[in-house]
């Protein structure tokens, strides 16, 4: 009875959002950004309130709009983000850009200015999805391309092998020295280019972990899942964590620190500990959840190599007086 009562009170108000966005379109828009999530939730699963409010409804874009608290992101419908796009492509269809990561959204817009791309910010639960639909209606106008992940290569430029051949060996130091101090972490590590220059190094995922963590969403909210699905996802989370492939941090290959550091004594602490700087910075920019442990980690690495850059400097005034006398 309490099923039934909720979903005769849900389509109640889907009747009544279609009303409000058929007769007053100013007010279901103001609507839309107070409660586009639930809403995006409510259109996934009725095909006719989604052909309905398909195009009113509004995502986060990164498209910088000064405001008078410093800079914020516009919002806007899938067919106003589509009038900032490029010509379409060689099949008369546009491209779709989107972030799917919650929390990463800061690191991905930079690159996007950079490369000139502009990106959606589908990082909630229920954004992708409904992305997802949305181009499945419109198959021979719309490309999504997922921007966040380890395998794209709208943001990574490949190198060739054998520029890729002068990198490996740091790669592989890169790799040891974090999996040392953070044992539970494992890590890939590939170098590439990509834009900004100035950003030494970006930390992605894949797929699979994506849909991990989608999954452990809906295990911890009971009302979006029975006991019994809840208990099927978990029996499924414990098989899928022991095979999903590790996070991929990107160097870039046209960075100074990174070019400048390929070729120094890896056995070096103080280069150890600006290889893992590589992967602390890239790992803060990414948002990720910092447990203690991990803080705990990152705060005495960072004093750790502090005390390595006096102690050299220290060592360079010594030198430099004992050649003065």
């Amino acid at each position: 009875m309490h099923d039934e009562i909720r979903e005769s009170l849900g389509l109640l108000i889907i009747d009544a959002l279609l009303k409000l966005s058929r007769e007053d379109p100013v007010r279901f828009r103001r609507i839309l950004q107070w409660h586009h999530y639930q809403i995006k939730e409510m259109a996934i699963r009725f095909d006719e309130f989604f052909d309905a409010i398909a195009d009113c409804v509004i995502f986060e874009v990164s498209i910088p709009e000064k405001t008078g608290r410093g800079q914020a992101f516009r919002m806007m419908s899938i067919p106003e983000y589509l009038e900032h796009q490029d010509e379409p492509d060689e099949n008369n269809r546009r491209h779709i850009y989107y972030i799917s990561e919650r929390g990463v959204a800061a690191q991905f817009y930079r690159l996007c200015q950079a490369k000139n791309i502009i990106a959606v910010n589908a990082g909630m639960y229920h954004d992708q999805e409904f992305l997802m639909k949305y181009a499945d209606l419109h198959p021979d106008e719309i490309v999504l391309e997922q921007i966040d992940i380890a395998a794209g290569t709208v943001i990574f430029e490949p190198l060739d092998e054998s520029e890729r051949a002068e990198y490996l060996e740091m790669e592989h130091h890169v790799r040891k020295i974090v999996m040392d101090t953070f044992p539970d972490q494992d890590l890939t590590v590939i170098t590439e280019r990509f834009e900004p220059s100035g950003l030494p190094a970006v930390l992605t995922t894949i797929k699979d972990i994506e849909l991990s963590k989608r999954l452990k969403f809906l295990v911890s909210h009971p009302g979006i899942t029975s006991d019994a699905f809840r208990e099927l996802f978990m029996d499924y989370l414990g098989w899928e964590n022991q095979r999903i492939e590790p996070p991929v941090l990107h160097l870039n290959a046209d960075n100074y620190l990174v070019q400048s550091i390929r070729r120094e004594d890896f056995s070096d602490l103080l280069i150890q500990d600006l290889l893992l700087t590589f992967y602390q910075n890239a790992f803060l920019y990414s948002q990720k959840s910092l447990t203690p442990n991990y803080l705990e980690i990152m705060y005495n690495q960072t004093l750790k190599t502090l005390t390595h850059i006096v102690h050299l400097r220290q060592q360079i005034r010594e030198n430099a007086g004992t050649a003065s006398s």
